[in-house]
């Protein structure tokens, strides 16, 4: 991760054909945002380049005066090298599934073996880089 900044994003969007005058007032929806700006380091599968950087959106951050505590938002600092499955929405990359999308990458234990275990402590899930490889082989 290069940089962490926290936004309050208006996610109130409605199609087009949506906005006809129906009289009623249009209501804004506000949530706040953890943006982290992650630079990436190899790319697994997907269209990403190394040494691109991306904005990695994540619920919830302290806004103003305002915290919002998301029951599934993770902590995760500038010197942690992370693997991340992530799903891109237009400008915004976001966890495919902010419990089971994002892994602590370290380097191989006493075996050899890299084994990659999950930031969020709700997830007691861990894999391979084989895992990795298979996983992606068969999607």
């Amino acid at each position: 991760m290069i940089s962490e900044r926290v936004e309050r994003i208006n996610i109130w969007r409605a199609p087009e054909n949506e906005l006809e005058d129906t009289g009623e007032e249009l209501t804004e929806v506000y949530h706040i945002f953890t943006v982290y700006t992650v630079n990436i380091l190899y790319v697994y599968k997907g269209n990403l380049e190394i040494g691109e950087t991306i904005d990695l959106r994540q619920m919830g951050g302290e806004y103003g005066r305002t915290t919002h505590i998301h029951s599934e938002e993770v902590n995760i600092s500038k010197n942690d090298d992370l693997i991340l499955f992530l799903e891109n929405f237009g400008d915004m990359a976001v966890l495919v599934n902010p419990v089971q999308a994002i892994y602590f990458y370290s380097p191989p234990q006493y075996s050899g073996v890299h084994y990659f275990e999950s930031v969020n402590p709700n997830n007691d899930l861990y894999f391979t880089l084989d895992d990795l490889y298979d996983i992606i082989e068969n999607r």
